[in-house]
């Protein structure tokens, strides 16, 4: 599941970091957060315990998986406690949640006087 997105600020003073210009156009980068949850279900809690300690080891060693894919960094990666479903039904599960953060960035472009560009060949993003 995810949970709230929030904007990281590169900078103190301004929402938008200017990091590069090219004739009339400028490119603008904002790094967002997003807090992400992987359930593990199973019937039993060991079981659901092992499943969580391998969604988590994938996410830590495949981290370079999501690079590739936008993502610029995975943080906070835990394993929480388990939870008990009881419900009405016969089947009762037990849910071990994985816990992190993905950091990435959103790049655009905009020319001098306002105006919009049709489309960008390539943005380069810098770290701050």
């Amino acid at each position: 599941s995810r949970g709230p997105i929030s904007k990281t600020y590169t900078d103190g003073r301004q929402n938008q970091r200017r990091f590069s210009t090219k004739g009339d156009i400028i490119k603008f980068c904002d790094r967002f957060s997003v807090q992400m949850t992987v359930h593990c279900l199973s019937k039993k809690g060991p079981e659901a315990e092992r499943i969580a300690s391998l969604v988590a080891g994938v996410i830590a060693v495949d981290e370079d998986v999501f690079k590739r894919r936008g993502v610029h960094a995975l943080t906070g990666l835990s394993i929480g406690p388990e939870i008990p479903y009881i419900s009405s039904a016969e089947l009762e599960l037990v849910d071990v949640p994985v816990m992190f953060t993905m950091e990435y960035v959103w790049a655009w472009a905009r020319r001098l006087d306002g105006s919009a560009i049709k489309s960008i060949s390539r943005i380069d993003i810098e770290d701050p």
